[in-house]
């Protein structure tokens, strides 16, 4: 068992291909709870299957136990200590090229900008809530929503409440409270329905999760090294250079999928080309000059442009949704 669950995993790292992802936008209905919002899961998932596999062991929830801890710096200075704020900055710094811009920046960044924000967020919640405008979710995903829809939006309160954080603690208890961890987990719980496959969360145990928010700050930030009891509890299975890799990053892999995905949107387009009928929410020719204004972009990983599919693909859902529950004639 243990051989096929490896199996599937490393498999599952192929990218869907542009028939798979262009199927998803055709068919998926995301009221059945799938948000479909992982798409190399699906491989994952497809090739568990096939082997055989029942149980998908996933680390999701790992943002407990292994914390990347840069709140620490906040946290020492709000609590008394700022020469060992400074100087653990330094020490994380000191091996760039240019240390004392990064200094600097870093400064900025993990502890002026979080404190500045605290404080104003304090201020505002002092401030009757007749006295201030509702508060805006974010909008970027109704970028293809009606006008009117997208006036609503303006109008409503954000779903999801939570603190600037200033400590490893203040932002675990954002991450316990926010709904990107559960809407990942019934989102897959959904998509496995019916094809006798499971997932497990053990980094969600409650003794896990109960541990890591017990624990001090310097364990999961140490002398610039970041996620530091993660790394410390593999330093012997692993090279040095592989446990204290400090970029998480994966250029390859998300640009294949962006591109496969950027592909899969085009061809739905060219599908819908000869739609009859309007939807209520979103404004189709829109949605189209959107998706046409992805082939003039650059090909390459950019926030913007991940943004700007994500928000396409939702308003594609919004479609589905609407034509899946009220058949046209």
């Amino acid at each position: 068992m243990h051989q096929r669950m490896m199996s599937a995993a490393i498999l599952g790292i192929s990218s869907p291909s542009v028939d798979r992802v262009h199927t998803l936008l055709c068919t998926r209905n995301v009221s059945y709870g799938d948000t479909t919002d992982c798409w190399s899961e699906w491989s994952v998932r497809d090739n568990a299957i096939c082997d055989g596999v029942a149980t998908i062991v996933s680390g999701w929830g790992d943002q407990f136990i292994t914390h990347h801890g840069t709140h620490r710096y906040a946290d020492l200075l709000v609590t008394g200590r700022p020469l060992e704020a400074m100087a653990e900055i330094w020490r994380a710094v000191k091996p760039s090229s240019a240390p004392l811009r990064r200094f600097f920046s870093v400064t900025r960044q993990l502890i002026l900008n979080p404190i500045f924000s605290a404080l104003a967020d304090r201020v505002l919640h002092q401030v009757p809530q007749r006295m201030l405008n509702r508060v805006s979710p974010r909008t970027n995903h109704l970028i293809a929503a009606k006008p009117s829809i997208r006036e609503l939006a303006a109008t409503l309160p954000s779903a999801i409440s939570g603190t600037v954080p200033l400590s490893i603690r203040s932002d675990q208890l954002n991450v316990g409270n926010n709904l990107h961890l559960l809407n990942r987990i019934e989102s897959w719980s959904a998509a496995c329905e019916g094809k006798n496959l499971s997932y497990v969360y053990p980094l969600l145990d409650k003794r896990i999760v109960e541990f890591a928010m017990g624990m001090d700050s310097q364990h999961f930030c140490h002398n610039g090294i970041t996620r530091y009891t993660f790394r410390d509890a593999i330093k012997d299975l692993l090279p040095e250079g592989i446990v204290f890799y400090s970029h998480k990053q994966e250029p390859r892999r998300a640009q294949r999928d962006l591109s496969v995905c950027i592909a899969a949107i085009d061809k739905w387009k060219q599908g819908r080309l000869e739609a009859t009928h309007e939807n209520r929410f979103i404004d189709e020719s829109r949605l189209h000059a959107l998706i046409d204004e992805l082939q003039t972009q650059p090909n390459r990983m950019d926030s913007s442009i991940v943004e700007r599919v994500g928000a396409i693909i939702r308003s594609i859902f919004v479609i589905n949704l609407c034509e899946q529950a009220v058949p046209h004639p």
